[in-house]
């Protein structure tokens, strides 16, 4: 998450992320689906029909479909 931004989604899968990873901001929440640039890799996440209730929001919430790596 970057820090001064406010999460507008929540992510559900894939590696254990640290709490503050899974809530996260996008600039389109209304995206199908999120690309995520790891160390090394990608990590996908498409939209979910569920939502999610964090500090009276409800958030949209993206599930883990993959990992990708990166070419060398």
């Amino acid at each position: 998450m970057t820090e001064h931004l406010v999460p507008n989604v929540i992510l559900r899968g894939g590696d254990p992320l640290r709490s503050e990873d899974r809530l996260h901001h996008v600039p389109d929440p209304a995206v199908p689906k999120i690309k995520l640039d790891r160390v090394g890799h990608y990590d996908h996440f498409e939209a979910s029909r569920e939502t999610a209730r964090r500090d009276e929001l409800e958030l949209p919430v993206f599930v883990w479909t993959g990992r990708t790596y990166v070419a060398e």
